[in-house]
Formats: C-alpha cells, sequence, structure tokens
C-alpha cells in the first residue's frame, strides 16, 4: 500500500443535489463562499466527511461519506440552516428535498468528472459575466416591457385571480417530481395526452389515479389482462392501447428502477453526463429506449414536467416570440427555451411562470394560430401584426 493513500468504504459514499426553489440562480459569489464554509461546519457537526463538493449558482453538489442516507439528508439540513444563519436579510429558499444516490466502485468517477464541469462551468461564466451581460441587456429591456403587457391582457382576458391560479398550476405540474411515483404519473400523462393535449388528462385526474392504483409503478405493473379489461370500463381515458403502454413501461420503469435504486437516480446519472443547452439529448433517447409509445415529442414533454426546462418549447410560447421578433423564425427547443430563461433572470421570475404567461396570451388571447391582430394590445410593437392583412384596421 502506497503511503498517504486513504482507502474509503465505498458503500459509504454518497452523492447529493439540493437545490433552490424552482433551481433559481440566485447563489451569488459571495453567497457561494458562504456555502463552502456552511458545508465544513455541518460536516462537523454531523460526523459526515466531505469528499468532494461544488456550490452552483442555484444549488449545491457534494460528494460525501456517510453512514447511512438519513445522515446524509441530516447533513444537508444542517447546512442549509447554517448559510441562513450566516446571511443578513432574506436567506434563499431550499427545495424541501434532495436527491441521494449512493456511489460504489467505478461510480465514483462520473460524479467527480460532473463536479469538475461544474466548476470549470462557473469559472467560465465569470470570465464572460460583463460580455454577457451586455449582450443580453438590450433584448432583456425589450423582453421585460413585452412580459408586464402581456401578463396585463391576461389578467384582463381571465380576471387577475384565475389568472394567478393558472400560472400557479402550470408551475406546480412541472416541479421536479419529490419521488418515482410522482415522475411516473407525469410519464403515464404524457402518453394518455398523445392526440388530447393535457386539459384532458387533467379532468380525468383523479379517475385515473384511482384505476392506475396512484400510479405507485410496482403497483402499476402488477396489473394483469383482466385489470386492464376492467380498466377499459372505467370513467378514464379508455384507449386500450394506451392503458396497455402504461402497464408495460410500469414493469420497465421498477426493472431499471432496481438496477438504479429508483428511477430518477437513473436519470440523475445520465443527466449528468447531458448537456441542457442541447435540449437534453441523452436523457430524451434514454426515455424513448426505455418505454413504449413515447416518441420525441411525448418524452420531451416528460421531462419538462419532471423539472429540466430545455427538453421541449410549448409551441404558444415559441409563437407569440417569435412574432414579437425576440427569437429566430427557425429557433426551436432549447434555443426558444433559453430565451425564456434569460428574460426569467432579468425579470427574477421562475421560469416556467414565464412561459405560461406566453402560453396563455398565444390560447386564450389574441395570438392564436390565427393571431387577431386587430385586438391584440401588442400590434404596435409586434412586426407580424405590421405584416397581417388584419393588422392595423
Amino acid at each position: 500500500m502506497n503511503a498517504g493513500v486513504i482507502l474509503i468504504p465505498l458503500e459509504r459514499l454518497w452523492f447529493g443535489a439540493l437545490d433552490i426553489e424552482r433551481r433559481r440562480a440566485v447563489l451569488g459569489v459571495h453567497v457561494r463562499q458562504r456555502a463552502y464554509r456552511a458545508l465544513r461546519a455541518a460536516a462537523g457537526a454531523c460526523r459526515v466527511v466531505v469528499i468532494d463538493a461544488c456550490v452552483i449558482a442555484s444549488g449545491v453538489r457534494v460528494i460525501v461519506r456517510a453512514p447511512t442516507r438519513v445522515a446524509l439528508r441530516l447533513f444537508l439540513r444542517r447546512f442549509v440552516a447554517t448559510l441562513a444563519a450566516s446571511i443578513r436579510g432574506s436567506p434563499p429558499r431550499w427545495r424541501s428535498r434532495a436527491q441521494v444516490v449512493p456511489l460504489r466502485g467505478a461510480a465514483l468517477q462520473v460524479p467527480r468528472a460532473y463536479l469538475r464541469r461544474c466548476r470549470a462551468s462557473l469559472l467560465e461564466d465569470i470570465s464572460s459575466m460583463k460580455k454577457a451581460r451586455n449582450v443580453k441587456r438590450p433584448f432583456a429591456r425589450t423582453a421585460v416591457a413585452v412580459l408586464r403587457a402581456v401578463e396585463q391582457a391576461n389578467a384582463t382576458q381571465l380576471g387577475a385571480d384565475e389568472y394567478n391560479a393558472r400560472v400557479r398550476r402550470y408551475v406546480a405540474a412541472h416541479d421536479a417530481p419529490a419521488d418515482d411515483t410522482i415522475a411516473f404519473e407525469r410519464l403515464c400523462a404524457a402518453i394518455f395526452a398523445q392526440g388530447l393535449g393535457f386539459d384532458q388528462v387533467e379532468r380525468r385526474r383523479e379517475e385515473l389515479k384511482t384505476s392506475f392504483r396512484g400510479f405507485a409503478p410496482a403497483a402499476v405493473a402488477a396489473l394483469n389482462p383482466s385489470d386492464v379489461d376492467a380498466l377499459m370500463r372505467a370513467p378514464i381515458i379508455r384507449n386500450r392501447a394506451k392503458v396497455e403502454a402504461c402497464v408495460d413501461n410500469a414493469r420497465r420503469w421498477v426493472e431499471l428502477a432496481a438496477a438504479a435504486g429508483s428511477y430518477l437516480a437513473r436519470v440523475a446519472r445520465i443527466a449528468a453526463e447531458d448537456d441542457a443547452s442541447r435540449g437534453w439529448p441523452q436523457l430524451l433517447l434514454s426515455l424513448q429506449r426505455d418505454f413504449r409509445r413515447l416518441g420525441q415529442p411525448s418524452a420531451g414533454l416528460t421531462l419538462k414536467r419532471w423539472g429540466f426546462f430545455t427538453a421541449r418549447a410549448h409551441p404558444g410560447s415559441q409563437r407569440l416570440l417569435t412574432r414579437l421578433g425576440l427569437i429566430k423564425p427557425d429557433a426551436a427547443g432549447a434555443p426558444v427555451q433559453r430565451r425564456v430563461g434569460d428574460l426569467a433572470q432579468a425579470c427574477g421570475k421562475d421560469p416556467y411562470a414565464v412561459e405560461a404567461a406566453f402560453a396563455l396570451f398565444a390560447s386564450v388571447g389574441p395570438c392564436t394560430v390565427a393571431p387577431q391582430c386587430n385586438q391584440c394590445s401588442l400590434a404596435v410593437k409586434c412586426p407580424a401584426a405590421q405584416l397581417s392583412p388584419s393588422g392595423m384596421d
């Protein structure tokens, strides 16, 4: 054995990820410095050894040695409390649950490589911060004014209470799932929504949840052909192909989860090697390979409802931004979402809330597929309205 080499029992190594609510980029340089001190303090108090750590703008990623999963969660809670005590004013609000993955053998190489990329990304962001800020400023000024006008128009059209309620529902429907059951339910919802839309699925949500045994993957995997026949008489979306696909996918989910600890742990490991700026291509391909009746559009919708914002753009939001000249006509997917994210960051809003505002304006407002430019409050500033025969009557 070489002198100075410390052997760490790999069965006690864990990867932990804890994010700010809605994964907002609110941890500036000074807060991140305090966060590292809070990690050291929490580790000493909880008798946890931090092997490696990186504090990014939207959360913290750690590799630690801890006796149990519970000990790791206690350490992360102690970290949050310690950091909050060191910050004047309102501390950042953290998500209620952390993602925890046990590490064994060569699996340690993957999270360590991921943390190296996180640190490299932070250095790149700092070195290009001034240039990037200057580039985005004209877009931000224009887009923030547009967003305010859109929000006002939505509130006028729907009423402020109804508009705010719809935005809250949209944000909640896209929050990162806390466990495999919620994630599997959203996968099934994407399958049932094919050709119908999520509004139809939402109207049958309680009936679907009851019929599919709460969408617990193991319970759905246990359904037999007689159970499927019974489902076809239940007050749900009675499409046998979709029902059978959900049952088969539950069996596949249980199989994959057994190998990874949970299916979400499998997703986390793939995401660590994937590229959000390109719309999570590896995750999209993985979902299509893992499950039945899940083409690229449905896989993108599923990922997006698991909190992967750049996986798919809302068509209404994309249509509105294109007509207003805020994105290029040929932009799609991740580039559109990055623009929405830039706007959300500029005005301090949740990116899903910003997308919801645009999507509602493009569905219940005048900017539908067949636009009513002569009734639109944005027509004066809209390039598409100026070219439309009905633009300015």
